[in-house]
């Protein structure tokens, strides 16, 4: 979340607007002079962690942003308020309202409130809690910005949203910074002993990013296998690995420092995704800003991110064989695979750069500013 603020506000300074940012950002990072950063201590929790740390860090985290942003309001003059974490921000809203500032949240993710429907009390709990903050700041904000169309249909579906009141901006990527020098490249292939062609996954090792799937569709195949990243369901996935007889073919590294991350996304044949359910999954244009084909389940977002058969391949959601046969075909015939990774990175620098998102969303803020008839 705070990437996503820290590039969208760069991009609408180098727009020329103002703007004051609340965020738990190192003030080294921004660079942007029109840019002004109120910080905010950093409370880390994530999605997965058990329900009290994780409404503990949501609640913490909103509180003193609340208070950074109420302050900011009192003293200065702003034409719209936009805020990306809906927790606590209650009392900005009414003092915006007062204050004649119309407000606008942005919605990155529906799986807090639609994965967890079923479970035990620790999963329903949660989803209890993001619907309720949700749906309670949606309906109080002037308008509702959705990184992406499906999630816009979801919210306007599950939270009874005013069609109306919602806009989509996309999400955004950094096409400069996917580029690393072939030597590097190189290089980082020898450190970390990776086999000349692989399929890459990039994320946390969690039940929404079907893992398990992902290693029973390549058993039986010649395709190599290397996934970065962390989380607690790494020790079950290395243990299938081993069962289905993939010990040799799969490669696990960990989590890796943005430099030899980059020169591993350059360094593959394809990236895959074979999640059941995510927001906007960002790392997808991560994927084909590095030029990379990608193959990925139909979780919302994904069918805005990639044109199947041109920049990759769609599969439904668990569908091993069909899973196993797009990645195969891919991996088997590289010119196919360079070119569906060429349309692929020309499609994100056309639709998904941050100057595009910035200009998306300042269609949306004027259009809310006009609607709102605040100023």
């Amino acid at each position: 979340m705070e990437t996503f603020t820290y590039h969208l506000s760069r991009a609408l300074a180098h727009q020329g607007h103002e703007v004051d940012l609340v965020a738990s950002v190192n003030s080294t990072y921004v660079d942007a002079p029109r840019v002004r950063l109120l910080p905010l201590p950093e409370f880390r929790f994530s999605l997965q962690d058990s329900y009290l740390p994780m409404a503990a860090g949501l609640l913490l985290g909103g509180w003193t942003a609340e208070r950074r942003a109420t302050q900011a309001l009192t003293r200065g003059t702003y034409d719209i308020v936009n805020f990306q974490i809906p927790a606590a921000m209650a009392r900005v809203l009414r003092i915006a309202r007062r204050q004649g500032v119309p407000s606008v949240m942005t919605a990155h993710n529906p799986v807090p409130w639609r994965l967890h429907r079923e479970g035990g009390l620790d999963e329903k709990l949660r989803s209890l809690t993001y619907r309720a903050v949700d749906a309670r700041m949606a309906h109080r904000a002037d308008g509702v910005i959705t990184v992406g169309p499906d999630l816009r249909a979801a919210l306007v579906d599950g939270l009874g949203l005013d069609p109306a009141r919602t806009f989509y901006a996309p999400v955004g990527v950094e096409t400069a910074t996917a580029q690393v020098s072939d030597s590097f490249v190189e290089e980082t292939r020898h450190r970390l002993r990776l086999p000349e062609r692989y399929v890459l996954f990039v994320g946390r090792f969690v039940a929404q990013k079907g893992l398990p799937a992902l290693l029973e569709s390549l058993a039986g195949t010649r395709v190599p296998l290397v996934l970065v990243g962390e989380g607690p369901l790494r020790p079950a996935i290395e243990r299938r690995a081993a069962e289905l007889g993939l010990a040799q073919q799969v490669q696990f590294l960990g989590r890796l420092l943005p430099e030899p991350l980059r020169a591993v996304f350059r360094g593959a044949t394809a990236f895959v995704l074979s999640s059941v359910a995510e927001g906007m999954p960002v790392v997808v244009l991560e994927a084909a800003a590095a030029r990379l084909p990608v193959v990925a389940t139909r979780v919302e977002g994904v069918a805005e991110m990639i044109q199947d058969g041109v920049t990759g391949r769609i599969v439904p959601i668990g569908d091993r064989a069909a899973l196993r046969a797009a990645i195969v075909s891919i991996f088997e015939d590289p010119p196919a695979a360079a070119r569906m990774g060429l349309a692929g990175y020309r499609r994100v620098v056309e639709r998904f750069s941050w100057d595009v998102v910035a200009r998306e969303t300042v269609a949306a803020y004027t259009e809310i500013i006009e609607r709102t008839g605040h100023r």
